[in-house]
């Protein structure tokens, strides 16, 4: 298409950040191109996929790019609740919850491509800051909770919230959100 031939390199564009596919532990696909999307690192695994950092060819954004274990995509059961799961999730908009960006099938696997979020962990945060502040815990869960009611009302269930997938990033006002 004409958007992938007119795609900047990393080469040619000084305004992505050099190191952007290092970040994470580096992956079997890192490295490798899933559709419009360039991976870099893992920055977290699950029961249903790996998420790698990645770059968005034709605007050249970083993202997140969540795909399938390969195991589980030839289970249809897991396949079908993968792509339901992005379609769902794609609808919600809430100001703590990921946005959806696309979502695909490739030669790879399947994916969700995800906006990318700089933050730390609720469970790194945790451990750096032991103990939390009980008004910093109420504030913290309370987005959290937020965001899961927002995806309630929508028919969303998380099925997978732990501190680990909670982002912890620092607000206008530096508060946490």
């Amino acid at each position: 298409s004409s958007a992938m031939s007119k795609t900047p390199s990393r080469a040619t564009n000084p305004t992505l950040d050099a190191g952007w596919h290092l970040a994470g532990r580096k992956g079997p696909l890192t490295g490798s191109q899933i559709g419009d999307y360039e991976l870099g690192g893992i920055l977290g695994e699950g029961g249903m996929g790996t998420v790698y950092r990645a770059r968005q060819l034709a605007l050249d954004k970083v993202i997140a790019l969540k795909i399938l274990h390969p195991v589980l995509r030839m289970q249809s059961e897991y396949a079908d609740r993968f792509m339901t799961e992005a379609l769902a999730a794609s609808k919600l908009d809430h100001p703590n919850t990921t946005r959806i960006l696309d979502y695909g099938e490739d030669h790879v696997g399947l994916y969700i491509a995800m906006e990318f979020i700089e933050g730390r962990s609720l469970l790194d945060v945790s451990f750096e800051n032991f103990p939390l502040d009980p008004r910093r815990v109420v504030n913290i869960m309370s987005q959290a909770l937020s965001a899961a009611s927002a995806a309630h009302a929508i028919g969303i269930v998380h099925r997978d919230m732990k501190p680990e997938n909670i982002l912890i990033v620092a607000g206008k006002d530096e508060d946490d959100h």
